[in-house]
Formats: structure tokens, C-alpha cells, sequence
């Protein structure tokens, strides 16, 4: 488990909400290692994902932290 570099406190997963499309929502940003975004035509999937961003909270200091997940974006 992640802890505050504040306070050492364990930190708690929360979600991050990014919306894509109309409709549909997923857990954790997706973000590119630099390059402008590139969506496919149909489904706006983008295509150069290098993974997802998640967030976590110090439930001491509120403190909010942000991490990088390469790949699929599995581990938090």
C-alpha cells in the first residue's frame, strides 16, 4: 500500500472519473508518454495509450496523489 510522503499515512484509492464519449465512464485518466493523442475513427479509443493515471487520498492531510500506471493500467 502507498503511504503520504507527509505523513506516512496509508492512503486510500479514489476514483478518478474521465469521461469519454456520451455515455461511458472509466475508472483511472488514460495519458500518452508525450505525444498528441491519436483516437481511432470509430469507437475514439485512443490509440498511442501508454496507460492510466490513478488517484489516492491522505485521509490525514488531504493530500491528493496522482500515479502513473504504464501498460493497462492494472496495478494500483
Amino acid at each position: 500500500m502507498k503511504s503520504c510522503p507527509d505523513c506516512t499515512t496509508a492512503l486510500r484509492p479514489i476514483q478518478i472519473i474521465g469521461r469519454y464519449g456520451n455515455v461511458n465512464y472509466s475508472e483511472g485518466l488514460e495519458y500518452t508518454a508525450g505525444d498528441k493523442p491519436k483516437f481511432g475513427a470509430w469507437k475514439g479509443h485512443m490509440k498511442n495509450r501508454a496507460g492510466t493515471v490513478h488517484g489516492f487520498l491522505c485521509d490525514t492531510c488531504q493530500r491528493v496523489l496522482f500515479y502513473a500506471v504504464p501498460g493497462d493500467g492494472a496495478g494500483s
